[in-house]
């Protein structure tokens, strides 16, 4: 596939832009004057899924619909259940599960770009290098104790495609201060429901790490479910 196309320099630029437009629909400022607007959201961010995965790959289209029904699974246990973090209507929204899935695909073709791949070591050192500045600032500054461990989890999991994995970790953060800035979601520690937890920055400063697991189950079961296809068609042949 080729990712320098105007289609897909369009799709980053769009997802940049339109973020901070959605997140703040779904947040309470614009709720308190129309209380519709997370089903504004919804059926937006719904059809992005569907533009970004008509333009995608076989591959892509694969791993964003996994990513749709993992992170579902995700937002369950980390949101309703642990409650690390609550949405506005203390409800999972929509739209958030093929939202992840777009965060998966705009990173992706971020990653993709040509002048990351030609200077692709220099950049994954200069990205990593901001990463630990920003969690150790976090720490010091906002006492950010899961913003660390996160940290850890993404060093963890990073090795396989570090840039990938870089560009994913700045993605998230970017997503995670908007939507903590309009209230669309809020963080335990801000909350204060886990007193017994370690302290939690709104949002963790190190959130990306979080969302790469659920980046590494993606590729873990695409790789599975590839393996049992090609294992099938081999005893097909047979």
């Amino acid at each position: 596939m080729e990712y320098q196309t105007r289609m897909i320099r369009f799709q980053i630029v769009f997802i940049i832009i339109i973020t901070p437009v959605a997140l703040y629909l779904d947040g309470e400022a614009f709720n308190s004057i129309f209380p519709y607007g997370q089903w504004i959201v919804n059926f937006c961010v719904i059809c992005s899924f569907f533009w970004f995965y008509r333009v995608a790959n076989k591959q892509l289209q694969s791993m964003m619909l996994l990513m749709v029904l993992i992170s579902s699974f995700g937002e369950v246990i980390a949101s309703l259940i642990f409650r690390f973090y609550v949405y506005r209507l203390d409800n999972i929204p929509l739209y958030v599960p093929f939202g992840h899935a777009l965060v998966f695909a705009t990173s992706y073709y971020i990653y993709q770009q040509t002048f990351l791949q030609k200077h692709a070591p220099g950049m994954d050192r200069l990205l990593f290098t901001l990463t630990i500045l920003i969690s150790v600032l976090s720490f010091i500054i906002l006492q950010d104790t899961l913003g660390v461990i996160c940290f850890v989890i993404f060093c963890l999991l990073r090795k396989n495609n570090k840039l990938f994995y870089s560009c994913m970790f700045f993605m998230v953060l970017y997503l995670e201060l908007l939507g903590t800035h309009m209230q669309t979601w809020t963080w335990y520690g801000k909350l204060n429901i886990h007193p017994d937890w370690v302290n939690c920055a709104n949002p963790p400063s190190a959130i990306g790490g979080l969302y790469m697991i659920l980046d590494a189950l993606v590729a873990l079961c695409y790789l599975q479910l590839n393996t049992k296809n090609a294992v099938t068609i081999e005893n097909d042949k047979e």
